[in-house]
């Protein structure tokens, strides 16, 4: 299927946030043809959502920052089993820095 071969192919070109799921490409493939490949860290997913959030429009309503999956489909990343770390996460680094959503719009 080119799909999941296009996909494969792109995992190293586009690194970002995503859920690999077991019925969609299998734990095996998906082993055997990533050994390069590392999931983003919950830190660097952070950093840039923080960049996102304070780039957009204030009028801009988010409806979702992180999305769920059930733990046994899910391959990687590890840190989305655990919703709560990126939305206390991104309130932490935001008011840490002093940042909101739409100040460098």
């Amino acid at each position: 299927m080119c799909y999941n071969k296009c996909i494969m192919e792109n995992l190293e070109k586009y690194k970002h946030l995503n859920k690999y799921l077991k019925e969609k490409f299998g734990e095996r493939t998906f082993k055997n043809r990533n050994k390069k490949y590392e999931p983003i860290s919950l830190d660097y997913y952070l950093e840039s959502l923080a960049y996102i959030l304070t780039h957009i429009s204030p009028d801009i309503v988010i409806h979702r920052l992180s999305g769920d999956a059930p733990k046994d489909l899910l391959i990687a990343p590890d840190w989305n089993l655990h919703k709560k770390w990126v939305i206390n996460g991104i309130d932490k680094l935001l008011k840490e820095r002093n940042l909101y959503q739409g100040i460098f719009f």
